[in-house]
């Protein structure tokens, strides 16, 4: 079969023993990921990869790219969460006013001052994520009329 294969048979058994070698390492690797996730389940790649490093050194090694590749392949990688502005939180006890200006229409500037908050992604300090406008009803009107082409 060797020869039809055109290597020796020391490179055949050579090549089979770094195959068996290098799964036996991926599944060492799993049942580790595994049994440190049982754990705690949130923690993350890089620090699973230092974690198994200091524990079993360089008898076990893999490198970076490879156990990252090991727990893709296994399904052990964690979904990255989406990181987003908290912006209303209406399960309060606080008293909830009832809309006044509802059946209200203004005739004249300035009859009525509506607000709006824009929220601005700043993840470095979460208090300061929006900007606060006062702005004349109708004046708004005419901004949002504007942009929508009316």
């Amino acid at each position: 079969m060797c020869r039809l294969l055109g290597v020796s048979k020391q490179a055949y058994y050579k090549h089979e023993d770094k195959l068996l070698h290098r799964l036996a390492l991926e599944s060492f690797v799993v049942d580790y990921v595994r049994e440190v996730r049982r754990k705690d389940p949130g923690i993350g790649g890089g620090k699973l990869w230092q974690m198994y490093n200091r524990r079993f050194g360089t008898a076990w090694h893999v490198g970076f790219n490879r156990f990252y590749a090991i727990m893709e392949r296994h399904g052990l990688k964690l979904r990255r969460r989406k990181r987003r502005a908290v912006t209303t939180d209406s399960r309060h006890g606080l008293p909830v006013y009832p809309n006044l200006v509802k059946a209200l229409i203004p005739d004249a500037p300035c009859q009525l001052i509506v607000s709006d908050i824009t929220y601005i992604v700043c993840w470095t300090d979460p208090l300061t994520g929006g900007i606060h406008v006062l702005l004349p009803f109708a004046h708004n009107r005419l901004l949002h009329k504007g942009n929508r082409g009316l």
